[in-house]
């Protein structure tokens, strides 16, 4: 039946059963047994978070350690048997919670899964999340190139229409961005590449979140590029004609965060401010620029829309 072939499937990866020594805990003893019965990766995450939650309860910290130490003999990564991503997330964030501070062994699990997962011809979206929590650890451990490189090959297998894909290439941005000091790392990922496919896959909804490597939303990375970006093939005058001419994210406001509204008049007024020291006054670019932080704002913040009407009269009359 297909519950047979389920269980056999989850069987894979617990080739030998081993016997466990007996523990005089029951609690301890009722965990051992249920992995034992049921050796699937459901089990072993479930049993793994119980023994956490009760630590200090009804199991002491070296109990907890030698259970878990216990499931990991039990799993292996390779190409048939590839881990479910919770389990792994569960076994990397109990490795760097007290009492442990491990990150090293954090990182090196995490590492394990992705090898395994970069077999597979594309990543999905526990894959990408994996990679993700992978770039965190490696950011607190200053290891941002090691980072990039985790990032941008998990880019590389990863199919535009992923829902966290766009999280992907703004953290891949950002975390270019931490090291635009270094100008191999700049001309080795080639930011203004990903900038463009930024702006290019940018959904119509586009949610902020809480980044690793400081750039949560497409905003961010339009003002970031602005302010930060030093290369003498760009100027600034050439990334605001990417954003406001070349791109469809300036079109609209409507169905933006809030965040990524308040960054974006930041935007304008750095490029407003810019384009007015760098041209004469009445030039048709700077009236395009007023134009469309106009057309911008215009359907979800009218009083914002406003505010450059009037500064776009209040130069046509100078």
């Amino acid at each position: 039946s297909s519950d047979d072939d389920d269980d056999t499937k989850s069987l894979s990866i617990h080739n030998k059963k081993q016997r466990i020594s007996k523990s005089d805990n029951t609690v301890l003893e009722t965990l051992y047994e249920a992995i034992e019965e049921l050796p699937t990766e459901d089990m072993y995450l479930r049993s793994i978070r119980f023994a956490r939650q009760n630590c200090g309860h009804y199991l002491s910290i070296d109990e907890v350690e030698e259970f878990v130490t216990e499931v990991l003999k039990k799993v292996e990564f390779n190409t048939d048997n590839i881990l479910s991503p919770d389990l792994v997330m569960e076994l990397s964030d109990y490795f760097v919670t007290d009492p442990h501070n491990d990150i090293e062994k954090a990182i090196q699990l995490l590492k394990d899964f992705s090898a395994v997962s970069k077999t597979k011809e594309n990543s999905d979206d526990n894959d990408v999340s994996i990679t993700l929590h992978l770039a965190s650890l490696l950011k607190k451990n200053d290891e941002i190139s090691e980072a990039l490189t985790e990032l941008q090959c998990c880019l590389n297998h990863t199919p535009v229409y992923q829902s966290n894909y766009m999280q992907l290439l703004l953290e891949l941005f950002g975390a270019i961005l931490l090291l635009r000091k270094d100008k191999n790392q700049q001309q080795q990922y080639n930011i203004k590449s990903i900038f463009e496919k930024i702006l290019l896959f940018a959904p119509n909804k586009n949610p902020t979140f809480d980044p690793i490597f400081g750039v949560g939303s497409v905003a961010t990375a339009c003002l970031c590029m602005l302010l930060q970006h030093n290369d003498k093939n760009t100027s600034k005058k050439d990334i605001i004609d990417l954003v406001v001419e070349r791109s469809t994210y300036c079109d609209c406001a409507r169905d933006k965060s809030i965040e990524e509204i308040q960054v974006m008049v930041t935007f304008f007024d750095t490029a407003i401010t810019y384009t007015t020291k760098i041209k004469q006054k009445k030039n048709s670019k700077l009236r395009r620029l007023m134009d469309k932080a106009i057309q911008f704002f215009e359907t979800c913040a009218p009083d914002i829309a406003d505010r450059y009407r009037t500064k776009k009269n209040e130069f046509m009359y100078l």
